[in-house]
């Protein structure tokens, strides 16, 4: 089995953990044995079954199944060995090649029989849901006799192990075992060659970094500057051509919109007021350790106007130094003399479009080096990042890079503001002309075709590493819905499990907003966010890919606080997670086509919403075009309007706002957090490893009395670090002692 195996044996509940340690599981009907604080055994034993309260029905509904589906064997009847649970530990394709040796191993013994759980987290689950698959696969084509079965999970397993040496490398496998040719087993993302993996996968990141910046600049920094062209472009460049317009910038005012500043301030700080005063009180403060809050109405009105307004006044007050930023930079720096009439005729004749200077351009040559020296720095700290991984480069990257887009968007705006009057240049060579209407018309239109489909551009890496496991460790390269593994009954109960970081815990003491979710055939869901049926139509490959979705994601989400992490997350894009619809009607929803998997009835469920966003850039686009200031305010009034419904968790609203991943992504690039009783009817999803990375709290809790982890540390001297964190978290959830 290996060193690994032995951290910890449940097999006569004997474990080795530095000095010896006994695992059992909690009895309630043990006398007092253990004092924590002011409370009892006996309180912290009752505080735990209130908290657990949302877990039993979900558990005896596991257990009944899991009975029911031993009862249909074909040999049942016989004499079975005593059951216990199997969980596999997180540690990626290093962890799956461990756990295959394992899994030959019961299967050599005649033990896979008796297993009940088959849990795994990350790597883990890439052997588990591959083992899974290839049992459908395999009692589809032949159902065991009964003196078959233990032969029939040795041919299971050996199919699985070898379709996994063959195919191991997760994205660029060994090209030099299948020649040059296509694959003949249906491996891969594609079909294409083994040897195309690399270009590939180049290709796909290359893809996933543009996606990002892209919508951002579409959606965000260019309707921003036309905005600011359009409504207050006139007093712009009449201070540009004002002879005093040095010397009136400091007292220059942007009229309402700096009044619109001070009141969202204000009303900010009046909302934080209330909000620590009842009914509007976070129900939070002062509940109980493991007891259940009930958030009132009023409380979840003023989280979520508050969250609005935060966000709000930051935009705003940003916005407004934004553009004395760039009103100083254009008129304090410009080239030409001021005193000079020359200035006067050329710039300022608002019906004679001017041209650059030869001898040194309409902008200063500093903002052009100030923006070349930013752009290298942070990109050097990009590259040095991950073989230092120092604060310095940290730091560096995370000021230069929101710098880079401050300056990027000052640039831009100055090119439409001021570009009419003197034929600025936005890049070099590309100045004002008369080609710019046309050009930025075709962009905004183009921004209104692709918009709807935001979602699955934005989960391309996703989708990319979700084929690839469903090729590489399915039979045949095939991908299935989780449910079907129901079909079988020599398939464990697979259950997987994934971190969600957008909903905070009712419990009474949770603090933080993670929530380790569990994933079977039956039900998705945890302590924190309760238990919903699992989707019908989602895949084994999407349930895997979640679990293992260690990417950028995994670290800003879950494992930092960090602002500047988020921002990290937002422009490169890198997600191997993904948003899960979360709600309990799973069985009733239904999409509009026969596409595999949930995403006909995700566009059914998100259109709403999303045509909303829709309409707002439409009137963008007709505001542009049109040149008509009163389209764009009706279009920032109509967004902003949706945003704060966004952010009240109310069930009318989660239904509509909730469930658009173009709004969410807002929510979550801001660090926005769900309360409620309940959590949203979405829910992001990333690696399941983030807490627990050895899955034995979820057997834990739902009552196993023998486990067997398999352990797959991650170096010689790593301490069993992952485990000792799991075994504090079962001993601080009350769910066994050591």
């Amino acid at each position: 089995f290996g060193s690994s195996l032995c951290s910890l044996r449940c097999f006569g509940c004997v474990g080795k953990f530095g000095n010896s340690a006994h695992l059992a599981m909690s009895d309630l009907e043990k006398p007092l044995v253990e004092h924590r604080g002011t409370l009892t055994r006996a309180d912290t034993e009752e505080r735990r079954e209130n908290k657990m309260k949302v877990v039993i029905e979900t558990t005896k509904l596991e257990e009944s199944k899991i009975n029911e589906l031993r009862a249909q064997r074909e040999n049942a009847g016989f004499d079975d060995g005593e059951t216990f649970a199997v969980a596999f530990s997180g540690g990626g394709i290093r962890a799956a090649a461990f756990q295959c040796g394992v899994l030959w191993k019961l299967a050599e013994m005649g033990k896979l029989k008796d297993v009940t759980y088959l849990s795994a987290v990350s790597g883990g689950g890439y052997i588990a849901m591959g083992f899974a698959a290839h049992c459908l696969a395999a009692y589809r084509e032949k159902k065991p006799a009964r003196h078959e079965v233990d032969d029939w999970y040795k041919d299971v397993v050996a199919k699985t192990v070898v379709r996994m040496q063959n195919n191991a490398g997760d994205f660029v496998r060994d090209f030099v075992r299948s020649g040059p040719g296509k694959p003949s087993d249906g491996s891969g993302c594609t079909s294409l060659p083994r040897v195309l993996d690399a270009p590939i996968l180049f290709f796909t990141l290359i893809l996933t970094l543009m996606v990002n910046p892209i919508f951002i600049f579409l959606c965000f920094m260019l309707p921003t500057a036309l905005v600011t062209n359009a409504w207050f472009g006139d007093e712009m460049r009449s201070l540009f051509c004002d002879i005093h317009g040095p010397e009136k910038l400091s007292t220059f005012k942007f009229g309402t919109f700096s009044i619109g500043c001070v009141s969202s301030a204000a009303f900010t700080f009046l909302i934080w007021v209330l909000m620590h005063i009842a009914p509007f009180k976070d129900p939070h403060t002062g509940a109980k350790i493991n007891d259940r809050v009930h958030p009132r109405k009023w409380f979840l009105i003023a989280h979520g106007l508050y969250a609005f307004f935060v966000r709000f006044s930051a935009v705003c007050w940003t916005l407004l130094a934004f553009l004395h930023a760039t009103l100083v930079v254009q008129v304090l720096l410009f080239t030409q003399q001021r005193d000079d009439s020359r200035f006067y005729q050329k710039y300022c004749n608002a019906g004679v479009q001017g041209h650059c200077l030869e001898d040194g351009g309409c902008l200063p040559s500093l903002e052009s080096h100030i923006l070349l020296i930013v752009g290298l720095l942070f990109l050097a700290s990009v590259v040095i990042m991950p073989w230092s991984g120092n604060s310095v480069t940290v730091f560096l990257a995370c000021v230069f890079g929101p710098l880079l887009i401050f300056i990027f968007e000052m640039r831009l705006t100055q090119f439409v503001v001021f570009g009419p009057i003197t034929g600025q240049d936005f890049f070099t060579g590309f100045g004002y002309n008369s080609n710019w209407y046309y050009i930025i018309g075709s962009v905004l239109f183009l921004n209104l075709l692709i918009l709807p489909f935001y979602p699955e551009i934005r989960a391309i890496l996703h989708t990319y590493y979700m084929r690839c496991l469903a090729g590489n460790f399915f039979p045949d390269g095939k991908d299935g819905n989780i449910v079907d593994l129901l079909e079988c009954p020599y398939i464990p109960l697979i259950l997987v499990t994934a971190t969600s970081s957008d909903f905070r815990s009712p419990i009474g003491g949770d603090r933080d907003n993670l929530s380790e979710v569990s994933m079977t055939p039956l039900h998705v869901g945890s302590i924190e966010t309760g238990f919903v049926p699992m989707h019908p139509e989602r895949t084994m490959g999407k349930c895997t890919a979640l679990t293992a979705a260690g990417c950028v994601d995994a670290c800003a989400l879950t494992l930092s606080s960090l602002l500047t992490m988020r921002f990290w997350l937002e422009i490169l894009n890198l997600s191997w997670g993904d948003y899960v619809s979360f709600t309990s009607d799973e069985r009733k929803t239904r999409g509009c086509c026969d596409f595999a998997g949930e995403w006909d009835s995700r566009f059914i469920q998100r259109m709403p919403a999303d045509f909303s966003v829709w309409i707002c850039f439409v009137l963008v686009f007709a505001g542009f075009v049109m040149d008509n200031l009163m389209c764009l305010k009706i279009a920032i009034g109509l967004f902003c309007f949706i945003m704060t419904l966004s952010f009240l968790c109310f069930k009318p609203l989660e239904k509509i706002f909730a469930v658009s991943p173009f709004i969410r992504q807002i929510h979550q690039g801001s660090m926005f957090c769900f309360r409620g009783e309940t959590p949203p009817p979405m829910l992001y999803m990333t690696d399941g490893g983030c807490r627990d990375c050895t899955t034995i709290n979820q057997l834990l809790m739902r009552r196993q009395p023998r486990i067997l982890l398999v352990l797959a540390a991650s170096d010689p001297h790593d301490e069993l670090g992952v485990l000792r964190t799991a075994i504090t978290m079962a001993k601080d959830g009350g769910d066994a002692t050591f």
